[in-house]
């Protein structure tokens, strides 16, 4: 959840230069903006790298753990 803080805080600190360019037309806070949206990209490829990076080392350990528990059948002389 840590990386889900830092996305909110994020965006929760441009809101500011949103109101002062769309509203107020100052220029300077659309650089600003253009800056936390660059901040915001890279964090989000590093979450969805590491969403895609548990979510194959889940299935791994599926896989693993079904394997292990595979039970070869015993013949059972008549």
């Amino acid at each position: 959840m840590n990386q889900y803080r830092i996305l909110l805080d994020l965006l929760t600190s441009a809101k500011d230069d949103f109101e002062k360019f769309y509203e107020k037309g100052i220029g300077v806070a659309g650089m600003r903006i253009r800056k936390k949206m660059q901040e915001l990209k890279v964090l989000a490829i590093d979450i969805r790298k590491d969403v895609q990076d548990k979510k194959n080392a889940q299935a791994e350990n599926s896989k693993n753990t079904a394997t292990a528990k595979k039970v070869t059948p015993v013949k059972v002389k008549k």
